[in-house]
């Protein structure tokens, strides 16, 4: 759930004299074991539809089409460029939403210098229902190569998880269609290191807690237009009220 691909980056930058180059003293495999989802409750508690911010990040394509990982809402939405200066926030005559897709859209940069542009960014309304999950994450660092080198590796690595581990307690977040889940890594603790063929493997535990999300459909959510009893027409509610005095 990215703790894999952030444990190898932080060991490859932060220890280029064991693992960087194109030769290096020890081969290093970070791999994920095993994930445990904790078990779900026959009754899943899921949230009341409601508003939540949505944050796309796109791969820049000069005036487009792009679109959306999920379905807005009604409300504003904020675009911008991501440069790597900073951002460049585009007006609303800047951006042109399809009419008969909410979730693309295309650029008017006439004018717009776009030189070091990497993404474009939006922030809309999204409305949707929530649930909660928790789950345990192993993860091995698997080190191999001369002996004596492996042993340095291996203590350097235990300080490395040690001292930076505020750095590996990552979110991430995807979306697709009208699903999405955000992963948040709680904790982290290293529980041990075993013998391999060729090395040592360093075991890592991390707790996951995941926010799934679902956005309405567009069946779902509609607008009660009247409440009455049988017969009833005209007024939105029209019902009689009979009282026992």
């Amino acid at each position: 759930m990215g703790l894999t691909t952030a444990v190898d980056g932080l060991l490859r930058a932060g220890l280029p004299g064991l693992f960087g180059g194109a030769s290096p003293p020890i081969a290093l495999a970070v791999t994920r074991v095993d994930l445990i989802v904790d078990p779900l409750p026959q009754a899943t508690a899921l949230s009341e539809p409601r508003a939540y911010d949505g944050v796309d990040t796109l791969p820049f394509a000069a005036a487009g089409p792009y679109q959306l990982s999920q379905p807005p809402a009604a409300g504003p939405r904020r675009v911008w460029l991501a440069r790597d200066t900073g951002r460049l926030t585009l007006s609303d005559a800047q951006t042109v939403w399809d009419a008969t897709d909410p979730r693309k859209f295309t650029l008017v940069l006439d004018g717009v210098d776009v030189t070091g542009v990497t993404g474009v960014g939006v922030q809309y309304m999204v409305i949707a229902v929530r649930t909660d999950l928790t789950a345990t994450e192993t993860v091995h660092i698997g080190l191999t190569g001369d002996p004596a080198a492996v042993e340095k590796a291996e203590s350097l690595v235990l300080a490395a998880v040690a001292l930076d581990r505020a750095t590996l307690l990552t979110a991430s977040t995807v979306n697709d269609g009208v699903y999405g889940s955000t992963v948040v890594t709680d904790s982290l603790t290293v529980t041990g290191s075993s013998t391999i063929d060729g090395g040592r493997a360093i075991a890592l535990k991390a707790h996951l807690r995941f926010t799934g999300s679902r956005a309405l459909r567009a069946d779902e959510g509609v607008a009660i237009k009247h409440i009455g009893i049988p017969g009833s027409v005209g007024r939105p509610v029209d019902i009689a009220i009979d009282v026992d005095a």
